[in-house]
């Protein structure tokens, strides 16, 4: 069973030395010492491993991945308990582009829950399912001719960075900035 967690730890990405430094505070974290922990001990296990990590979104992220609603409490084992930290550190990674874009944190979770509704694969979508996705949204027009001027001719699929310059807003005016800043420099 170990060595399941262990391949599951690589398969995110893991070092062994990053898994057992998770394998351990999710020991500690383990209050009941029945292999499993909860809620709380989730939020604060979560915390302790990704310091940037605000403990209150742990609560949002369960819900997202469907383990828990609203009035409900959860327990993961350590394989559940991985899952969640692989879904933590691709949000953060998520918070890190749409930072870079100029998006609030906010912003960045809302389209976060859309991605995830696209069930991405190697954190890339099908461009003819975000197409899908994007017709059923208001506004849909403008977002598909922003799609076209994101992607990459012959592109199947798309990343995360493009899909939030495709979805927010002010796309188009950020990018005039930026080439009027450019122009600046030269």
């Amino acid at each position: 069973r170990l060595r399941q967690q262990a391949d599951l730890a690589l398969e995110y990405g893991w070092g062994a030395e990053e898994f057992d430094f998770m394998r351990l505070n999710f020991m500690l974290a383990d209050k009941e010492m029945d292999g499993n922990i909860r809620d709380d001990e989730i939020a604060w296990s979560v915390s302790q491993l990704r310091a940037e990590w605000p403990p209150e979104d742990t609560k949002l992220i369960l819900r997202e991945m469907g383990l828990v609603t609203w009035n409900s409490s959860i327990s993961v084992d350590l394989a559940g308990f991985l899952k969640v930290m692989n879904y933590v550190d691709l949000r953060l990674k998520h918070r890190r582009i749409g930072s870079l874009l100029g998006l609030e944190k906010g912003a960045v979770d809302n389209f976060c829950s859309v991605w995830w509704s696209m069930k991405p694969q190697n954190d890339m979508v099908p461009i003819s399912t975000l197409v899908e996705v994007i017709k059923q949204l208001p506004g849909y027009a403008k977002k598909l001719t922003k799609l076209q001027e994101v992607i990459n001719e012959g592109a199947e699929r798309i990343n995360f960075q493009k899909y939030c310059m495709v979805m927010r807003r002010s796309y188009e005016p950020r990018r005039e900035e930026n080439q009027a800043a450019d122009g600046a420099n030269p």
